[in-house]
């Protein structure tokens, strides 16, 4: 079971407590700590790439998260070949601004910290990060050319700001605001 299919759930009434939801952004987040402190990035850090074992017909333990999705990881080293990820959309609302630009910098560490931060917001709304896309592109553009990934960002950011500290409180709002 991958958390985005979960999320998705909610639309079904099934909405995770906000104590278990708390523990599985800490596993993730000690997860991601742990994969940097071995050297390695995963570049493809999204919902469909976390994943929870489901025993028989028993509830899913969103508090044991497991991470997929390393097919563009590499290690943390200066000369060591970094795939593209550029051209898989689907990683694009959780992918950097800066990842998204025709001549991407190298890969940071800073790159899986907001893809994380993405995540978290899923998961303190417990609603696709998709959602909050469909709100960002009703709104009025600024000028004559479509949608930017700062944009999105700027936007993403006000609204974890918002909605996570009515949903979450301040120091869970203020962890996600802190990866973006």
């Amino acid at each position: 079971v991958t958390l985005e299919s979960l999320l998705a759930s909610r639309e079904n009434g099934g909405i995770e407590a906000l104590g278990r939801r708390f523990r599985l952004a800490q596993a993730l987040a000690k997860s991601l700590m742990f994969l940097h402190a071995s050297g390695w990035y995963h570049k493809g850090l999204k919902p469909e790439a976390i994943v929870f074992q489901k025993i028989g017909n028993g509830p899913v333990d969103i508090t044991e998260p497991r991470l997929m999705g390393f097919e563009f990881s590499r290690p943390n080293r200066e000369h060591e070949l970094s795939l593209d990820n550029r051209g898989v959309s689907e990683l694009n609302l959780y992918t950097h601004p800066e990842r998204q630009s025709s001549n991407p910098p190298r890969f940071r560490v800073i790159h899986d910290y907001y893809s994380l931060g993405m995540c978290l917001i899923a998961v303190g709304w417990w609603r696709p990060i998709s959602t909050l896309e469909r709100g960002f592109m009703r709104q009025p553009r600024t000028g004559t050319t479509g949608r930017t990934p700062f944009e999105w960002q700027t936007y993403i950011m006000e609204q974890a700001s918002t909605l996570l500290k009515s949903l979450c409180g301040e120091l869970y709002a203020d962890a996600v605001l802190a990866c973006l």
